[in-house]
């Protein structure tokens, strides 16, 4: 079916300024669970209107936001106990992967590719690089569904822990109620997204991972014995993203092994992750890129020239245990999930390492507070015809 952008939220009771007793079912649990995804995404247009954001970018800021929110605990409405605040370990982690995608979407190398293929007619040579172009919109699918899967899983165990062990196995989007159900199955991507993600359906690596979170809410977590949990939880967190969510959706679909391709070819964008709510990469970073790629001595050179200091990493000024960011291993094929696995894993320890340490922590919450900050991301004006998968086929 055709995308739809708009739709209406799911009412239990059609009288208005009443009050009306509904028996809350494991299928009315997670259809409202669903709703709160999408309504946190979109933009209110009138009573119980909802237009998705249709920005790439900004929809990737606000997924970034609720996961960082998430992490912090922020939505009491939702189950959030501040007390508690690291037990979903993931969704910090999460937050700084949504911040890169947004920047992806920002950089220079996406906008340009979104606009060249747009170009009716390429010289034969180009024709498959028009399409890896056309990477970005299976990037923002990813992105999008992701969020649909793995955001209501955690709402629902900080709701109510018994109603999630309760309804953990009858999940599923074929089920849930029609107001739901239509709005979901008129999402950007849904005709081969939701058979991709299996409908949400309960996976091996959800249920171990939320096995972790009794003994890490009852130890507390980062005391000393809860932290093994925390870190086994997260990673079973990136194999269902990665495994079951990404690979089917995203990596497996043609423009994206083209687009990866091309960024191994290009060297550009590079492939990296900064735990910061800014953009940019570290200065003292790409100083280190510079070292590697120039054998050492020409980076030194070109910055006494200019008469500028080395930039000062921030590990040192800030007295972090490691440094907070990570590029991807050269020979990384981004598209094959085992490649790609092992430099998020390693990411997952850099990041576990950080956490693990009070300082290095305070800094990394700081900046998941920021991004917290950016849950009403929007920009005005429409984008062009082809995004948001508007044929319903992508």
């Amino acid at each position: 079916m055709a995308t739809n952008l708009t739709f209406s939220t799911s009412q239990t009771n059609q009288t208005p300024k009443s009050c009306h007793s509904e028996k809350c079912t494991c299928n009315t649990f997670w259809s409202l669970l669903q709703q709160t995804s999408y309504i946190k995404l979109s933009n209110k247009t009138g009573n119980n209107q909802y237009r998705l954001e249709v920005w790439y970018e900004q929809r990737a800021r606000r997924i970034a936001a609720i996961y960082a929110r998430i992490y912090l605990e922020m939505e009491k409405e939702l189950g959030g106990n501040p007390n508690l605040t690291g037990r979903f370990y993931w969704m910090g982690l999460g937050a700084f992967a949504s911040k890169t995608v947004a920047a992806t979407f920002n950089s220079w190398v996406t906008t340009t590719g979104l606009w060249a293929a747009k170009v009716r007619y390429v010289p034969k040579w180009a024709e498959k690089y028009r399409d890896a172009a056309k990477s970005a919109h299976i990037f923002a699918k990813g992105n999008l569904w992701l969020f649909m899967d793995v955001a209501p899983w955690h709402w629902a165990w900080a709701l109510s822990p018994g109603s999630f062990e309760q309804c953990k196995a009858s999940r599923n989007a074929s089920n849930y109620v029609a107001p739901v159900k239509k709005a979901l199955n008129a999402l950007p991507w849904a005709s081969t997204a939701l058979p991709g993600v299996k409908g949400f359906k309960l996976t091996d690596e959800i249920r171990k991972a939320f096995q972790e979170l009794p003994l890490i809410e009852n130890l507390k977590p980062y005391s000393k014995n809860a932290l093994e949990s925390q870190i086994k939880h997260l990673k079973l967190i990136a194999v269902q993203e990665q495994k079951n969510i990404l690979q089917s959706i995203c990596w497996d679909h043609p423009w994206m092994r083209l687009g990866a391709e091309m960024q191994r070819w290009a060297k550009n964008p590079k492939t990296f992750i900064r735990f910061h709510s800014s953009y940019e990469e570290e200065p003292y970073a790409v100083y280190l890129q510079r070292l590697k790629e120039s054998g050492g001595n020409h980076a030194v050179e070109s910055f006494n020239r200019h008469g500028m200091p080395l930039p000062q990493a921030e590990r040192v000024k800030y007295r972090l245990k490691e440094d907070p960011f990570s590029y991807a291993p050269d020979n990384m094929k981004a598209e094959k999930y085992d490649s790609r696995m092992k430099w998020i894993l390693d990411v997952a320890d850099k990041y576990h390492n950080l956490m693990s340490d009070s300082k290095s922590r305070e800094y990394i919450e700081r900046h998941l507070q920021t991004i917290a900050g950016w849950i009403g991301s929007t920009k005005k004006g429409e984008t062009h015809e082809s995004w948001n998968d508007p044929q319903g086929n992508q």
